[in-house]
């Protein structure tokens, strides 16, 4: 998303000052570079006018063929299969408010400082978008020191991770034949302090040991094994949560089943448990927008168990809610007492990294241009909200993202690596 297709607004009758062109060229440049998880993703437009689920849709391979031509035979022609994928987009924005008095009693320049603040917000925000997604996959590797652990659960200090892992994880995407990027690896994220477990391994290659530095790419912190790795801060983590969305921490199912790992399945939840009732369409939509394209957990009461599943779509059937999963853990069956409860971290609620492994075509998600007018520059001047602000005191800047989403399209093409780090 380069600067020309971000946008500014101001309120009629204001022509845009010197300060708001300020604003459009600083808030979000170089914001591609800035968007490590989101680098590597396929990338389509924001459609207007037409709902807010936008459709991927990703081709399968074609079989080998292992009989020859017949003789004068014309073989059965072949059918392409798609697999259609479907993401949620949703709003986000800031804003800072800003008072006449600073513009002309404080020495500091707060409108850079305001604009760099904003900056990083938006695409932390939008980044932490692609990290959730790439990370609610269920191609997982526990790292283990002690070689027992099943789930993140079991993780504890010193189930750091090793080269054995990053081989393991190699070694998943190959046989699902994912295909490597075009400078012949894998990429990887990982965060600072899984850098300095890493780096420790002397098979790791530095970007200070490239022959050719003219092509280091922001981010990227070296190699091992086919494996590139770029660094993030906002690397995901899981850690035991209080709460599955604002304050409330689980949600009671009243029937679910879900078949195999990888075939999804439904939840269902009342919808008097999150709403007022059917009618309530502002309460059933807010908590839609909250837990649609995450990844929660099911406590399975009946088997003491945390099941991670992907809520792919909500829609309203009667009184009901039905929750669409497109990834499961494991395979589940409704029982009495099962609820809907938000992740968990690994033993005594120990805080648990995420190093993510991933090919091509791994994750899709929303361009940021969009048709033009997806993230925005929002400038409201002193004296804008007229009778509200009869003084001119107050303006505000700020950023607004229309539609944003991201997600798997080939689950087998991204492994996810699940570890402590060291102290």
């Amino acid at each position: 998303m380069a600067n020309a297709n971000i946008n500014y607004t101001h309120s009629a009758g204001l022509a845009p000052s010197a300060i708001e062109q300020f604003y459009e060229k600083t808030l979000l440049k170089d914001n591609e570079a800035e968007l490590v998880h989101g680098r590597d993703m396929v990338k389509i437009s924001l459609p207007a006018h037409n709902g807010k689920r936008v459709q991927f849709r990703t081709f399968e391979d074609l079989p080998i063929i292992t009989e020859p031509l017949l003789e004068g035979v014309v073989p059965d022609g072949q059918t392409l299969r798609a697999t259609e994928r479907f993401i949620t987009i949703k709003p986000k924005g800031g804003y800072i408010t800003l008072t006449d008095e600073i513009d002309w009693g404080v020495l500091d320049n707060v409108h850079q400082v305001a604009a760099e603040k904003l900056r990083r917000q938006a695409l932390e925000s939008i980044d932490a978008d692609d990290a959730d997604a790439m990370n609610s996959g269920f191609n997982v590797i526990y790292a283990d020191a002690s070689t027992v652990n099943t789930s993140r659960a079991a993780i504890t200090t010193g189930d750091n991770i090793k080269f054995s892992d990053i081989k393991m994880a190699v070694r998943t995407l190959e046989k699902n034949n994912a295909a490597r990027f075009p400078d012949g690896f894998y990429h990887a994220v990982i965060d600072p302090e899984t850098k300095y477990d890493l780096t420790a391994d002397t098979r790791f290659i530095s970007i200070a040991d490239y022959q050719d530095k003219s092509k280091i790419e922001k981010y990227e912190v070296g190699t091992i094994y086919g494996v590139k790795f770029f660094e993030s801060t906002k690397a995901k983590v899981f850690k035991t949560e209080s709460y599955l969305y604002g304050s409330t921490a689980s949600v009671a199912l009243t029937a679910g089943t879900v078949s195999t790992a990888s075939a999804g399945g439904t939840v269902t939840v009342a919808v008097a448990t999150v709403a007022t009732n059917a009618s309530d369409t502002k309460g059933i939509a807010e908590y839609t927008r909250k837990m649609v394209n995450r990844m929660v957990m099911i406590n399975d009461s009946s088997a003491s168990a945390y099941i991670p599943v992907y809520i792919d779509k909500i829609e309203l059937v009667g009184t009901n809610l039905i929750h669409h999963l497109r990834f499961a853990g494991t395979t589940y069956s409704w029982g009495s007492g099962d609820t809907l409860v938000p992740n968990q971290g690994g033993a005594s609620n120990l805080v648990v990294h995420s190093t993510i492994v991933y090919g091509k075509e791994f994750c899709g998600a929303v361009a940021l241009e969009g048709n033009g007018r997806n993230v925005q520059v929002k400038i409201k001047p002193a004296g804008s909200a007229g009778t509200a602000d009869p003084l001119d005191q107050i303006s505000t800047i700020g950023w607004k993202c229309r539609g944003y989403g991201s997600g798997i399209l080939h689950e087998n093409y991204g492994v996810r690596i699940e570890h402590a780090v060291s102290a």
